[in-house]
């Protein structure tokens, strides 16, 4: 009969001392109860992290680093072997297909 009561007081909730009244004045916080606060951060960046996620995102894909790297050798006057935007083209448009 005992294990009855504590269950029926656990599982539906009967317990008479787990709700207790409080009074909350708003704008005013009352440092002694110790309540979480109630802050929602759903940000996915912020100022300094903005750009080293960005990047990691879309060049954790192999194929788009591998754009870039054959790309940004083609600044480079003994391994150019043609045009510019033959190589860039391909890297922004796998940039733009990927972005979320």
């Amino acid at each position: 009969r005992r294990c009855l009561g504590a269950l029926l007081r656990v599982c539906c909730c009967l317990g008479r001392d787990r709700h207790k009244s409080r009074t909350v004045a708003i704008g005013h916080p009352d440092p002694s109860q110790k309540y979480p606060t109630n802050r929602i951060c759903n940000q996915k960046y912020n100022l300094i992290t903005f750009l080293p996620k960005v990047l990691f995102e879309q060049f954790k894909y192999f194929l788009n680093l591998y754009f870039l790297v054959v790309s940004l050798t083609q600044f480079i006057p003994q391994l150019r072997i043609g045009y510019l935007y033959t190589y860039w083209g391909p890297l922004v448009c796998t940039q733009a297909h990927t972005h979320r």
